[in-house]
């Protein structure tokens, strides 16, 4: 081994000087600095410096001090198509790819079922129907399956009669549950209202004679209430006065303006009131 010199000075500094080799090294305790460490080839640090800056570093590594994972991205669209976009991250090509949704993921809307929703909306399609309805955009229904729920306007076998149609009655107005059975009693009631039968409970018709001498008199008729509409006919001589009715329970009773200086036939229409 080569002989060693070593000079201790005031600096902090360590020089050792190794006979037989070429130049002085020289081990040096001043911390870190970026000019005077710079090409200071022929100078060593001491392991005190050394551990200085490696805790200042684990320092700022644990701090983030330079905050590089804040540098701006700068961000673009990429490569789009029917069922992905993607996404281009400072000039990158398709960094991240986004893909179409399905019924397990969410995604993006892809091309086909966006066609789908513009063509709902429009009314454009309908699911595909079997069965009866057959079809998909354009609903087609068996012939053979509406004449047995529809009046058929063919002929003979064809047809379907009004006994095979049921009806709902919700107004509680007939009895009947099919057509044919409905009309019947329309027709029958029909016929009844023409016939007046109908009318026998609700209207009465009758005469009499207003009496000379009298500017009031009352006619008896159990027909009669007092919420009916009595009408009076004149069928003979014109009164003297103006005449006016009143109907009451059983009766209804005529009042002249002036007293009648004669008999006067008349018929009466009596009402009741519905």
């Amino acid at each position: 081994m080569s002989d060693i010199d070593v000079t201790i000075t005031p600096s902090n500094t360590i020089d050792v000087e190794f006979s037989g080799t070429a130049g002085l090294h020289t081990v040096s305790n001043v911390a870190y600095d970026a000019t005077t460490w710079n090409g200071a080839e022929a100078i060593a640090p001491s392991k005190n410096a050394v551990r200085d800056k490696v805790e200042t570093m684990d320092t700022a590594i644990g701090l983030n001090t330079a905050k590089d994972t804040n540098v701006s991205t700068s961000l673009s669209l990429g490569t789009i198509n029917a069922t992905t976009v993607s996404i281009t991250s400072d000039g990158g090509a398709d960094d991240v790819t986004l893909a179409e949704a399905d019924t397990t993921n969410a995604g993006l809307l892809g091309s086909d079922k966006w066609d789908e929703i513009v063509a709902n909306s429009l009314k454009a399609t309908n699911a595909t129907h079997t069965g009866d309805v057959t079809g998909a955009t354009a609903l087609t229904i068996g012939v053979d399956k509406v004449l047995v729920t529809h009046i058929n306007w063919g002929v003979a076998a064809t047809q379907v009669s009004a006994v095979d149609l049921v009806i709902a009655d919700a107004g509680v107005i007939i009895t009947a549950t099919e057509v044919e059975g409905a009309l019947q009693e329309n027709r029958t009631a029909i016929n009844l209202n023409t016939d007046k039968v109908t009318n026998a409970t609700l209207f009465k018709t009758g005469d009499s004679s207003f009496t000379d001498d009298d500017t009031e008199q009352t006619f008896n008729d159990a027909f009669c209430t007092a919420t009916s509409l009595v009408v009076v006919s004149i069928t003979g001589a014109t009164p003297a006065g103006i005449w006016s009715v009143v109907s009451a329970a059983g009766s209804f009773t005529i009042t002249s303006s002036s007293a009648e200086s004669t008999d006067i036939t008349f018929d009466y229409y009596i009402t009741k009131a519905v």
